[in-house]
């Protein structure tokens, strides 16, 4: 009787085993995933910044050349510090 009872969870064991290693194949992936997403978003948030230090440096030129109020840079170096600060999180999260 002692051995139907052992033979009869071994299955149970078998599939709590199953069961984990499914789990750990979907994490794997999962992580993995993440990390490619988070790679991409560090190279969106890269060159959109760029682009961003492009429009800061073209306003710069242009209030100097007095065809802009100074005031008018302000927009576009807020706008560049609100992206550095987009690619700090998204570096973070990599």
């Amino acid at each position: 009787m002692e051995r139907n009872k052992a033979e009869s969870t071994e299955p149970d064991g078998q599939q709590d085993a199953d069961k984990y290693m499914n789990d750990m194949s979907i994490n794997i992936a999962t992580f993995y995933l993440q990390v490619l997403f988070y790679k991409e978003l560090v190279q969106i948030r890269t060159n959109q910044l760029e682009i961003t230090s492009q429009q800061v440096e073209r306003m710069k030129k242009l209030v100097n050349a007095g065809t802009m109020a100074p005031g008018d840079s302000y927009t576009i170096e807020a706008q560049y510090a609100v992206e550095e600060s987009s690619l700090i999180d998204a570096e973070n999260n990599l």
